[in-house]
């Protein structure tokens, strides 16, 4: 049985999601704002950790990745190409608004670039990755079994923001039009990229 574990982060209520199998404790990360409840549950659980994988560059979604891949050396980062320029780029990240520093990332080494068409697996089955660009030019969402991943390309209790550096207001919403009818199509489990 999947299971999906919720950690509500510390800034701007952004949400991280560990999803792991119950009997072989393979595992996975949704974005990583705070890390060492993440470290913690993992470690406290057997999870056998496998990759992280990116919504989009947001620092509120991606500020644990350096202590992620301090804990976990080999770890893999799955993200867009947009993304990890993103991540490259304070004004893309926004970091500048939390950090009087340079907000550096791990050695691209670590990422993998990805798109609608990567064969990404987790569970020994390839999970679907939707494009969603309009918050982000980088935006994606994952499906694995009956869960969704939104990022913040869709929030069940908020419109989708389209203000930011990148941003475009039509394709937002058109995404977000987009991941609705698939959420409702195939009856999908919501895990947006924010809390109330």
């Amino acid at each position: 049985m999947i299971i999906v574990s919720i950690f509500h982060n510390s800034i701007l209520k952004s949400c991280s999601y560990c999803i792991y199998d119950e009997e072989s404790l393979e595992g996975y990360l949704i974005d990583v704002g705070d890390a060492q409840p993440i470290i913690d549950f993992i470690q406290t659980h057997g999870i056998d950790l496998k990759a992280v994988l990116l919504t989009h560059p947001h620092f509120d979604h991606v500020y644990g990745i350096n202590e992620i891949v301090n804990a976990y050396p080999d770890i893999r980062i799955y993200c867009s190409s947009e993304t990890l320029d993103g991540l490259k780029d304070e004004d893309i990240n926004m970091s500048y608004m939390y950090l009087e520093d340079e907000f550096k990332i791990p050695d691209d080494s670590v990422f993998r670039l990805i798109d609608e068409a990567a064969d990404v697996r987790c569970f020994n089955k390839q999970i679907r990755i939707e494009q969603c660009q309009g918050h982000d030019t980088g935006c994606l969402a994952f499906i694995i079994e009956n869960n969704i991943f939104t990022g913040d390309s869709y929030t069940p209790f908020a419109p989708v923001t389209y203000n930011w550096h990148r941003c475009n207001k039509e394709m937002a919403l058109e995404s977000e039009k987009r991941l609705i009818s698939i959420i409702q199509n195939e009856d999908l489990h919501v895990y947006p990229g924010h809390y109330q």
